[in-house]
């Protein structure tokens, strides 16, 4: 198995929770992203300062790189994780 079963469930339970459409399947992930935004700023300030903290969370949440890379198998269609990240998993027609 080459990902973890975990998402994989939890994207099925959102589709069994609201329908299979591709907002049900992106909303987990949307979630964890503002979670993860949440859990940095509080982690940071805890440790540092407020203003650690927003900057912390600030960098974290206007990286453009995560947004792209989520949103690409919505772009394409697909999942196209494994053929970027194995070159010679692409055949040649």
């Amino acid at each position: 198995m080459d990902k973890p079963p975990l998402g994989l469930w939890i994207q099925a339970a959102s589709a069994a929770l609201f329908g299979y459409n591709g907002v049900s399947l992106l909303l987990p992930q949307a979630l964890a992203g503002v979670l993860a935004v949440e859990l940095i700023y509080h982690l940071v300030r805890r440790h540092l300062a407020p203003t650690a903290g927003l900057v912390a969370t600030l960098v974290l949440a206007l990286q453009i790189a995560p947004t792209v890379w989520a949103l690409i198998p919505v772009w394409y269609g697909g999942d196209v994780g494994l053929p970027l990240a194995k070159p010679d998993a692409i055949q040649e027609s």
